[in-house]
């Protein structure tokens, strides 16, 4: 089982990140994931650039949620110790076992 929680957005993201309250859970969004989300679950193939980062969620926010979360195109990926930072064309994220 993952954890992963977007740290930030990147300089020139192409979706911009919304403020936690005014992000659609569960619904459409033209955005990035704001910053602060965090989702746990399990990966569905290890981090590589290029690929996308595909979760089977099980939890949202602190919230019991069943999904799926795909990121932007993977653009780097950075392993210190147990973590691995990930950037996306959007987003920074830390990537921990849990």
């Amino acid at each position: 089982m993952i954890k992963l929680r977007k740290l930030k957005e990147t300089e020139d993201a192409e979706f911009k990140a919304p403020e936690m309250k005014k992000y659609n859970f569960g619904g459409i969004n033209y955005t990035s994931t704001p910053v602060g989300y965090e989702i746990k679950g399990y990966l569905w193939e290890e981090p590589r650039e290029g690929g996308f980062l595909i979760i089977d969620r099980t939890e949202r926010c602190g919230i019991e949620c069943d999904g799926l979360f795909r990121s932007s195109r993977i653009v780097n990926v950075e392993k210190q110790n147990e973590k691995t930072f990930i950037s996306t064309n959007n987003s920074v994220y830390l990537l921990e076992s849990i």
